[in-house]
């Protein structure tokens, strides 16, 4: 095993994939629910695991996450992170 495949076992092992995020998007947002981005956050990433969403869904989200995460809840934003991590690691073509 390589330290590439240690380090996203370690990962995937580190962080649960329960319980999903009660609240999606963010109560206290100044930004508006209407439009795409919140349409492509709800399509590709809401009620899912963080082990299912690849980053081919947050690219599809059509902004980069730290833009994406203005709309959700800061526990939901950070119960998805692990998804970009594994994700960025995977395909390094991200970038």
């Amino acid at each position: 095993m390589t330290q590439h495949e240690k380090f996203l076992k370690l990962v995937r092992a580190s962080f649960p994939t329960e319980p999903l995020p009660e609240q999606f998007f963010w109560a206290a947002s100044r930004e508006s629910l209407e439009g795409d981005i919140p349409k492509e956050l709800q399509k590709r990433i809401a009620h899912r695991r963080w082990t299912q969403i690849r980053i081919g869904d947050w690219t599809m989200v059509g902004t980069p996450p730290s833009i994406a995460r203005t709309y959700l809840e800061p526990p939901t934003f950070l119960y998805y992170l692990p998804s970009l991590l594994v994700g960025v690691l995977d395909e390094a073509n991200y970038f």
